[in-house]
């Protein structure tokens, strides 16, 4: 659970380890795949609570539904997608905004 409040970002425990549109960023590395990997933990989490039938996760006196925790998940991806600042698809081919100058394989 730890690591699901460090994710969710109204949460007391939540990392500052973002962007100011949200996306969960490690600037030492300009990677997507600290935003995915965490957007995958929260929707296997979720599923998880949903199975269970846990209603909730606590967060330092915060309580998070399977939806909550959902909904963190797709704003990483739409971001990416480009719901974002820059209104730019991090994906190539993808929308009418995206790189036009690749240059890199994780392109």
């Amino acid at each position: 659970e730890a690591v699901i409040c460090g994710l969710i970002p109204d949460s007391p425990q939540a990392t500052a380890s973002r962007t100011g549109g949200g996306l969960i960023w490690i600037s030492g590395w300009n990677s997507l795949q600290h935003a995915t990997n965490p957007a995958f933990l929260a929707l296997v989490y979720s599923d998880y609570m949903l199975s269970t039938r846990t209603a909730e996760v606590q967060c330092s006196g915060k309580y998070y539904s399977p939806t909550d925790i959902r909904n963190f998940a797709a704003s990483q991806a739409n971001y990416i997608l480009g719901d974002n600042p820059m209104k730019l698809s991090y994906l190539v081919g993808y929308g009418s905004n995206y790189p036009q100058q690749v240059h890199h394989r994780g392109a």
